[in-house]
């Protein structure tokens, strides 16, 4: 529970010209800034109820704070003393909460009132559309994706459905590999954050999407996940559910869990070239082109300090909301079902194939290393036919097989040589079974 002392830098109406001298203005302000709220694992009698600042719900005060809340806000205390004794008990009860992208502060659903925690963005759409795309962004665009229009173009439409239509359902995540310091931060800070609203938008690390206590995660537009590096196939699964879900049971710290719809776009980002196990049917991520320097680290920095982020704060930013407007209203709902089919995801995904047979192959000599000698050809005449044959023998190496040599005696008596691989822990003279497709492991 935030304390009173802690609320003057939080409090939204604090710098609002209210006569701070007026008992009738005080009690305005409480009216306007508190409801009652009976938490969860309240008691039947109302002694939960708890008052919550409904623009920043996570703050909540017990009745005897309340004077120290108004003057935190700027009024007096005998002021709001007795602004609160005319007021008190006739607040407004909510029945919980809401994430309702523009949508009413207290929303009704029926007879029951809700308190919609959704925060406006600083930079809304002006009313006015750009006919072409802002030059300096399309700069930036083309400094990502120099070679790929369809990426550029695609990013570009989900950034602007993700801002501009947060109702509608994406169903994959966008993963952007990148070099160090290509400015997808400064993206997501500089323009992503502003144009949804700071509390819309936060940043997580993976952990944070799966730990216990999740009401402050969930309630989002966007979230971008910072440096994922784990290509095991755990990761992945973890990862499908908190994509397209669309109900999620969520739990507050000393409360019991809600469910809660749920509607977000996500960004992941990694500087890793395959930073997630993709299995070739699964469709929840969309991969577009490597991003690299235009030149080097150094010069892109002084790019986005020098020319891209003062342009923002000169009134790009509006500029690019306005533009997002635009190209949002061409877009179409069906567009987000499934990720594009460009170069890249197909790569992706035929990589991450082969990455499931390999790592079946590894299991595969691992558990045989002492029972079996191999030849590629055989193994590669049965379950692991689609490996090039340099990779599985480079594999086999790696797994602590050595190449073995020797003579075998024929049926018309004569000697032919062989060459077979077996692991380096087993006596190359003992006499091993070959390995057929009859074999289980």
């Amino acid at each position: 529970m935030t304390q009173a002392s802690n609320l003057k830098s939080v409090l939204r109406y604090k710098d609002v010209p209210f006569d701070h001298g007026s008992v009738d203005s005080a009690k305005e302000y409480i009216q306007s800034n508190w409801v009652y709220m009976t938490p969860l694992n309240g008691r039947a009698d109302g002694s939960g109820d708890v008052l919550r600042y409904v623009h920043d719900p996570s703050i909540t005060v017990s009745d005897k704070h309340i004077i120290q809340t108004g003057r935190a806000a700027g009024f007096r205390r005998d002021t709001v003393q007795k602004a609160w004794q005319k007021i008190e008990p006739r607040l407004l009860y909510v029945s919980g909460l809401r994430y309702l992208p523009y949508q009413p502060l207290l929303a009704r659903d029926g007879e029951t009132l809700y308190l919609n925690v959704w925060v406006p963005p600083d930079v809304t759409f002006s009313g006015r559309k750009p006919l072409q795309r802002p030059d300096e962004w399309s700069s930036f665009l083309d400094r990502w994706w120099p070679t790929s229009a369809a990426d550029r173009d695609f990013f570009e439409r989900w950034l602007a459905v993700t801002i501009a239509k947060p109702d509608w359902y994406v169903d994959f995540a966008v993963v952007l590999r990148t070099a160090p310091g290509v400015g997808k931060n400064m993206l997501w800070d500089q323009i992503v954050q502003p144009l949804c609203g700071k509390r819309n938008a936060p940043t997580h690390d993976l952990k944070d999407l799966t730990k216990q206590f999740t009401s402050d995660v969930y309630y989002s537009t966007a979230i971008l996940v910072n440096e994922v590096y784990d290509s095991r196939k755990r990761t992945a699964d973890t990862l499908k559910p908190i994509i397209t879900d669309r109900e999620r049971y969520i739990e507050a710290k000393g409360q019991d869990q809600v469910m809660i719809d749920v509607n977000i776009n996500f960004a992941l980002t990694s500087n890793d070239e395959m930073p997630l196990h993709v299995e070739d049917h699964d469709r929840r991520y969309w991969f577009p082109e490597f991003i690299q320097h235009k030149v080097d680290q150094d010069e892109t920095a002084n790019w986005i300090a020098n020319e891209f982020v003062p342009w923002l704060n000169d009134d790009g930013l509006q500029l690019l909301r306005d533009w997002f407007e635009f190209v949002a209203d061409d877009c179409d709902p069906t567009e987000f079902l499934l990720p594009p089919d460009t170069p890249a995801n197909r790569q992706m995904v035929s990589e991450s194939s082969e990455k499931d047979i390999e790592a079946e192959l590894r299991e595969f000599l691992h558990i045989r290393r002492r029972h079996f000698k191999f030849t590629p050809s055989t193994l590669r005449n049965d379950r692991f036919d689609r490996m090039k044959k340099h990779r599985l023998i480079q594999i086999m190496k790696e797994e602590g097989y050595d190449v073995v040599r020797s003579r075998i005696e024929t049926d018309d008596g004569t000697d032919k040589r062989q060459a077979f691989y077996q692991h380096r822990s087993v006596d190359y003279t003992a006499k091993l079974e070959p390995w057929s497709r009859s074999a289980e492991y």
